[in-house]
C-alpha cells in the first residue's frame, strides 16, 4: 500500500531512541475569485448520519482521509463552512486539533522479557495462538525472529522533498521492531545474548504491523486510521507505546470505539518522570495505561504516574528486536513503550487461556496475575502491581456470613452481612434479581427505587485483590406493601329532616366496606362531628338561623385514614313566625268606648318578636373594636424610604381594604408596623404578589404555651396571623422574608454554653426561626407566619463530652436544628443519609414547605418527616434530583453532595453569606475525583470555611458524612 498523500497531523512515538523527523505539508495554491482572501484550515468533522456526511462532502474544498467506522472525515473547509457545520443537527462535533504529536517513549538499558514468568504458560501450551495483535507504532522489519508477523501497513504518507520512500510498510526507526518483539518474537531464533534467546511474551501470536510514523513523529490521523483499520479487521489487542500530553476528542472516540467493539487496548503511560501525569491515549478510561519497573520492581523513574496506572511491567534495560541503518539486529531499549507491549503479550496468553471471555472479563481477569507492589491495592505507580504469571490467585475469598435484611421500605431494602476474614478481600458486590447493584468495601447496602410489595433476589459475592469472585449467599426479600390510599365509598340516601327554624336532622347510610369506620361531617368548612361506623348515623344541627340555607359535607373515612371527598346536603332554616299586632279600632269620639264585636269576646293581643339565633359561623369584627384600626390611605406614610403606620401602643389588630392595598402597591415601598409589642417590615415584593379583593386583617395576638423541654421562654409567644375577612383565608408564606423584632425584656447574660434565639411554633411544633440580637430586641427573618417567641435552651449528650465537634453538635441540637438518636444519646459517628441532611437543612434556614407535589418518585407522601422538605429544597435549586425522577432519600449523602447542597441554600437563602473574598483555595489533590457537577460548590464551599479538605491535600469526595460532620458544616453555615 504505497499512498502519496500530504497531511498536516504529526504523532510521536514514545519510544526508546530520540529519532526527531518533523513532517511539514507543503502550501497549496488554490484558485480564489479577484480580491478575495478565502481563510481555510484541516480539520475532522465528526458525523451523525448519512444526512450529514453529505453535508459535510458537499463543503468539502479538498478530502484527505475517511474514517467509516468513526463516522469521520478528514478534510478542509472554508472557515464559513466549518461554522455552518458546527451547528447543523447531523454533526456530532469538529476537530480542530489536528497538529497533536504523539511521542515515541524509551532510553536505552539492559533488562528483557523473561520478568513476567512467561515460560510457564508455555509449558502448558498457552503462548497466544490464533490471537490477533496489532502495534501501531514505527512498523515492523522483515527479521528472523519474528516471522509470525502476518501483515505490514502503512498509514505514512510518502514525503516528496526526500529520497527515502517514507510510505514503506517496513521499520527505518527501530521503535515498532523493538516492540513487536517483546510481544511475540518467536521460540528458538537463531541469535542470542549471553546465552539467552530472543522471545517475546506470547511467540505464537498472530502480530500486525501497522505505521503511522517514520521517525520520532507521526500524525494522529495514521493513529486514527490505523485503530479504524484494526476493528475493520477483528484485532483482538492493540499496543498503542506513542503518546501525547493533550486531549484529542477524536483519538478519544477512536480508542472508546475500539474498546467498546472488544478489543483490549494497551497504552505506554509515558516518560515524563514519576510525579507527571499519565499520556494520552493511555490517560483514557478504555485504554490500560502501563508504568514501568526495573528488574528490581522498583518503579523507574522516568516512568510517568497517575491514577490512570492499571498495570507496571518490565520497562528498564529491555532486550528484543531491532532494526539498524536496515539491518535487522538486536538492541536494549528503556521505557514504558516497552513496558506497554508486556501487558499486550501477557493479554494474548489469556486470550489463548479464555476465549469466551469479553475484552471487559479479560482485563479484570489480569488482575489475578497482579504482584501488588507499592501501597496496598491499586495505586498511582504500580496499579494493580506487577503482571507475573507465577502469581496467579484464582482462589476467591470467603463469602458473607449473617447476610439478612436489615429493614425494609415500599421502595427499599437495606441488608447487612459479616465480611470475610480474608487478607486479600477488597469488596462485596451486592446483586439485586442477577443484575449487579453496587461495590462496597462496608458491610451494609441499601437497594432503592424498587417496587412495593415485591419479593427480590439478593445476593452478595465477594471479590479479592486479584478480581476473583466468590460464589455468593443469597437471600429472599420483600419490599413493604404501599399504604392503603384509596378512600371508601361515598355515604348514600342523604337527607335533612326535622327542619325547624333553627334546627335540622342530617343523616345517611353508611358505605359497606370492610374496613370502613366512620364519618366526618363538615360546616362552613369546619369539622362540626365525628360519627363512628357502629353508631346511628345521623346528626342533629342546632343554633341555625331561620330562613336560611346551609350545607353540610359528609365524607367517609377507612381505618387507614383515606378520606373520600365527599357528599353534600343541602336545606334552608323554616322562617320565624312573628303574630302581627291587631289594632285597637279607634274611639268615635275622645273618650269613647270601643264598639263590641257581636258573638266575640275582646282578647288583647301583642306581638311576639322572636331573637334571632345565633349563627354557627364567626362573624368578623367591626372596624372600631377596642385595640383594632381600620388603615386608610392618610396612614400611609413615607419615612426613611418606607411605608410607617403609627399606630396606638394597645393596637392588636389592623385591617386594610383593597383600596388601601393597591395604593401601597403604586407607592412600592417596604410596609413597616408595629403591633402588640412586635414589629413587622413586609417587603414590597410581598405586597406585590399578594392578590386581596376584600377587608384584610393582621393580628398579634399573645399565646400561652409550654416551651420544649429543658428550654426556657424569654418572651411571650406572639401569634401573628393575616387573614381575608370574607373568604377566611390566611396568608402564611411569601415570596421574600419579612422582618420581625422581638422586644427583649433584660435578662442576665445567657453564658456560653446556652443558646439564645428565634422560635416558631407551628401546631404542637417548636421549630428553630434564628434571628440576632439588636438594640434589645431579637430580629429575625421569615417567609412564614407563625407564632414566634425567644428562647433559651441548652442540650448535650452523653456520648459527646470529649467529642471534636462537641461545640457544634450541642449549639445546633440547643437550637432545635438537630436531634439526638435518643434523649441521651447522639450517635455522632452514625452516617447521614440524603433525605436526612435536606431536613436539617431545610430547618437551619427554614425553607417554607407547601402541599405535596410527588417531585420525585422514590419520595413518597407517606414519608412526612421529609417529603416536604425535600420537595421545598428543589423548588429553591438546592437538589434537582438525580436526573431519572428519583431523589434516593436513603443512600448516605457524600462529602462532595453537602458541600454542593449547602452552597446552593446559601445562595439562594442569604446570597451575601457567598460573597467573593481574598481567600484562595489550592486544587485538591484528587481533583479530578470530584464530580464536574459540584466541582465549582466545592471549591466555593472551601474558600468560605464551610468545609475543609483532608490533611493529605485530598477532598475526599464519595466519603460518607457522619453525624457529627454535618453538624460542624451546617454549624458554619449558619454562622
Amino acid at each position: 500500500m504505497n499512498r502519496k498523500r500530504f497531511r498536516s497531523l504529526v504523532v510521536v512515538p514514545l519510544a526508546a531512541v530520540s529519532l526527531m523527523v518533523t513532517s511539514v505539508s507543503p502550501a497549496l495554491a488554490l484558485e480564489s475569485p479577484p480580491y478575495t482572501v478565502m481563510q481555510k484550515s484541516e480539520v475532522v468533522v465528526v458525523y451523525k448520519n448519512s444526512a450529514g456526511r453529505e453535508k459535510v462532502l458537499n463543503q468539502a474544498i479538498e478530502v484527505k482521509d475517511e474514517f467509516t467506522s468513526l463516522r469521520a472525515i478528514n478534510l478542509v473547509l472554508s472557515d464559513s463552512a466549518i461554522h455552518f457545520l458546527k451547528n447543523d443537527p447531523d454533526i456530532s462535533y469538529i476537530e480542530h486539533q489536528v497538529d497533536q504529536q504523539v511521542e515515541l517513549l524509551g532510553t536505552p538499558g539492559q533488562w528483557n522479557v523473561e520478568a513476567v514468568n512467561a515460560p510457564k504458560a508455555w509449558a502448558q501450551g498457552i503462548t497466544g495462538l490464533e490471537v490477533k495483535v496489532a502495534i501501531i507504532d514505527s512498523g515492523v522489519a522483515y527479521h528472523t525472529e519474528m516471522p509470525n508477523v502476518v501483515q505490514r501497513i502503512s498509514f505514512v504518507e510518502d514525503d516528496p522533498a526526500t529520497l527515502k520512500d517514507e510510505s514503506s510498510p517496513f521499520d527505518n526507526h527501530g521503535h515498532g521492531t523493538h516492540v513487536a518483539g517483546i510481544v511475540g518474537a518467536k521460540i528458538g531464533g537463531p541469535t542470542s545474548i549471553e546465552g539467552r534467546e530472543f522471545v517475546g511474551v506470547a511467540p505464537n501470536a498472530s502480530l500486525y504491523s501497522l505505521k503511522v510514523m517514520d521517525g520520532d513523529q507521526g500524525s494522529i490521523l495514521d493513529v486514527i486510521e490505523a485503530i479504524d483499520w484494526a476493528i475493520a479487521n477483528d484485532m483482538d489487542i492493540i499496543n498503542l507505546s506513542l503518546g501525547l500530553s493533550s486531549h484529542v476528542q477524536l483519538l478519544q472516540d477512536a480508542v472508546d470505539r475500539a474498546y467498546n467493539a472488544g478489543i483490549l487496548l494497551v497504552g505506554a503511560a509515558g516518560n515524563d518522570n514519576v510525579g507527571s501525569p499519565v499520556n494520552y491515549p493511555a490517560k483514557y478510561d478504555s485504554v490500560i495505561a502501563v508504568s514501568s519497573v526495573d528488574s528490581r520492581k522498583i518503579l523507574s523513574s522516568f516512568s510517568s504516574t497517575g491514577t490512570e496506572v492499571e498495570f507496571t511491567a518490565p520497562g528498564s534495560g529491555i532486550a528484543s528486536t531491532y532494526v539498524d541503518g536496515g539491518i535487522s539486529t538486536y538492541g536494549m531499549m528503556s521505557g514504558t513503550s516497552q513496558a506497554a507491549p508486556h501487558i499486550a503479550g501477557f493479554l494474548a496468553l489469556l486470550k489463548q487461556k479464555n476465549p469466551s471471555k469479553s475484552a471487559s472479563e479479560l482485563r479484570v481477569e489480569l488482575q489475578k496475575y497482579a504482584e501488588d507492589l507499592g501501597p496496598e491495592g491499586r495505586d498511582e505507580f504500580y496499579g494493580y502491581g506487577f503482571i507475573d504469571y507465577n502469581t496467579l490467585d484464582d482462589i476467591p475469598p470467603g463469602d458473607v456470613i449473617n447476610l439478612q435484611a436489615a429493614a425494609t421500605t415500599t421502595d427499599s431494602i437495606t441488608v447487612s452481612f459479616t465480611k470475610p476474614a480474608d487478607a486479600d478481600f477488597v469488596k462485596t458486590n451486592l446483586y439485586l434479581d442477577g443484575v449487579l447493584s453496587g461495590e462496597i468495601a462496608a458491610d451494609s447496602y441499601t437497594f432503592t427505587d424498587l417496587s412495593p410489595d415485591k419479593e427480590y433476589n439478593i445476593s452478595a459475592k465477594t471479590v479479592d485483590g486479584h478480581g476473583n469472585l466468590s460464589k455468593g449467599a443469597s437471600i429472599l426479600v420483600k419490599t413493604k406493601a404501599l399504604p392503603d390510599t384509596t378512600p371508601p365509598s361515598e355515604v348514600t340516601e342523604m337527607r335533612a329532616e326535622s327542619i325547624t327554624e333553627t334546627s335540622a336532622i342530617i343523616s345517611w347510610t353508611n358505605p359497606v366496606e370492610d374496613d370502613f369506620s366512620q364519618v366526618n361531617l363538615y360546616f362552613n368548612d369546619e369539622k362540626i362531628k365525628t360519627v363512628l361506623k357502629d353508631e346511628t348515623p345521623s346528626y342533629t344541627l342546632t343554633g341555625l338561623t331561620p330562613n336560611t340555607a346551609y350545607s353540610v359535607l359528609i365524607r367517609t373515612i377507612d381505618q387507614t385514614g383515606n378520606e373520600s371527598p365527599g357528599k353534600t346536603v343541602a336545606f334552608t332554616t323554616e322562617a320565624s313566625v312573628v303574630e302581627v299586632p291587631v289594632e285597637s279600632p279607634s274611639p268615635s269620639e275622645p273618650g269613647g268606648q270601643v264598639p263590641s264585636v257581636p258573638g266575640t269576646q275582646e282578647q288583647p293581643v301583642s306581638p311576639l318578636p322572636t331573637a334571632p339565633a345565633p349563627s354557627p359561623v364567626e362573624t368578623a369584627p367591626t372596624p372600631g373594636d377596642h385595640g383594632e384600626l381600620l388603615v386608610t390611605k392618610e396612614k400611609l406614610v413615607e419615612t426613611n424610604g418606607k411605608i410607617e403606620l403609627t399606630l396606638p401602643s394597645n393596637t392588636g389588630k389592623i385591617i386594610f381594604s383593597p383600596d388601601v392595598w393597591n395604593e401601597l402597591k403604586i407607592m412600592k415601598k417596604d410596609l413597616y408596623m408595629s403591633l402588640n409589642g412586635l414589629s413587622i417590615l413586609m417587603p414590597k415584593e410581598n405586597i406585590a404578589d399578594l392578590r386581596l379583593e376584600h377587608l384584610t386583617e393582621i393580628s398579634v395576638s399573645k399565646e400561652t404555651s409550654a416551651p420544649p423541654k429543658g428550654a426556657s421562654l424569654l418572651t411571650d409567644l406572639a401569634k401573628i396571623v393575616m387573614v381575608d375577612q370574607v373568604t377566611k383565608r390566611q396568608f402564611n408564606t411569601f415570596v421574600k422574608p419579612m422582618t420581625i423584632a422581638l422586644d427583649l425584656p433584660t435578662v442576665p447574660s445567657a453564658g456560653l454554653e446556652k443558646a439564645m434565639f428565634g422560635a416558631r411554633k407551628a401546631g404542637s411544633e417548636w421549630q428553630f426561626a434564628g434571628g440576632n440580637i439588636v438594640s434589645g430586641k431579637l430580629v429575625l427573618q421569615t417567609r412564614q407566619l407563625a407564632s414566634f417567641a425567644v428562647l433559651e435552651n441548652h442540650r448535650t449528650f452523653l456520648d459527646i463530652k470529649n467529642h471534636w465537634a462537641k461545640p457544634e453538635i450541642e449549639q445546633l441540637a440547643s437550637r432545635l436544628i438537630i436531634q439526638g438518636k435518643t434523649a441521651d444519646l447522639f450517635s455522632p459517628n452514625e452516617e447521614v443519609t440524603r433525605a436526612q441532611f435536606v431536613v436539617l437543612l431545610a430547618r437551619m434556614l427554614s425553607i417554607p414547605t407547601r402541599e405535596y407535589a410527588g417531585t420525585f418518585k422514590d419520595v413518597p407522601e407517606s414519608q412526612t418527616w421529609a417529603a416536604g422538605f425535600i420537595e421545598a429544597a428543589q423548588r429553591h435549586g438546592i437538589t434537582s434530583g438525580l436526573g431519572d425522577g428519583t431523589f434516593q432519600p436513603n443512600r448516605v449523602i457524600t462529602r462532595q453532595e453537602m458541600a454542593a447542597m449547602i452552597v446552593r441554600a446559601l445562595r439562594v437563602e442569604n446570597p451575601a453569606a457567598l460573597q467573593e473574598n481574598s481567600a484562595t483555595t489550592k486544587p485538591f489533590t484528587d481533583d479530578k475525583q470530584l464530580s464536574t457537577t459540584f466541582k465549582q460548590e466545592i471549591y466555593q464551599a472551601t474558600k468560605a470555611g464551610l468545609i475543609k479538605g483532608l490533611p493529605d491535600g485530598s477532598f475526599n469526595p464519595l466519603a460518607k458524612a457522619t453525624r457529627a460532620q454535618t453538624s460542624v458544616v451546617l454549624y458554619r453555615a449558619l454562622h
